[in-house]
């Protein structure tokens, strides 16, 4: 068991052993080379704290104005501009949590195609003091 930063957590021999070969390899650097880990490959660096500044600079704006061709900003549609403006390849779900810290809402538009007007009985010659009584709600 090695203590790190008070954590205690489990390695094999086999890798401390490596690591004694690294440190071994490294007799000609100073203690502090000799100590730093070797480059490594896997998930990259998190755009936690980068995109937001970015995003929150460009959501009050209209898409169209930056040539894209829609009249809202969507999560993918900010994954584009960040990726094609600012060279960062930020998932889905970076910048859907990068919008949620943000605090941005917004609302799909509600389309009204069928409303009727308040006088849509009188028009076709009806009375319109019967469809007020028949739309108020009873408790």
């Amino acid at each position: 068991m090695i203590a790190r930063h008070g954590c205690y957590f489990q390695s094999s021999r086999q890798t401390v052993y490596n690591w004694a070969e690294r440190f071994r390899q490294r007799q000609g650097l100073d203690l502090h080379a000799r100590l730093a880990d070797a480059p490594r490959h896997g998930r990259p660096p998190s755009t936690l704290g980068i995109i937001d500044p970015l995003i929150a600079e460009v959501i009050d704006t209209d898409p169209r104005n930056l040539r894209y061709h829609s009249t809202v900003w969507t999560a993918p549609l900010l994954r584009v501009y960040l990726k094609q403006v600012h060279g960062i390849a930020g998932s889905r779900k970076s910048v859907s949590s990068a919008i949620a810290r943000l605090r941005i809402r917004w609302k799909r538009p509600r389309h009204q195609l069928s409303l009727r007007p308040e006088t849509w009985r009188q028009s076709k010659g009806g009375s319109n003091a019967g469809s007020r009584a028949a739309s108020v709600p009873c408790f």
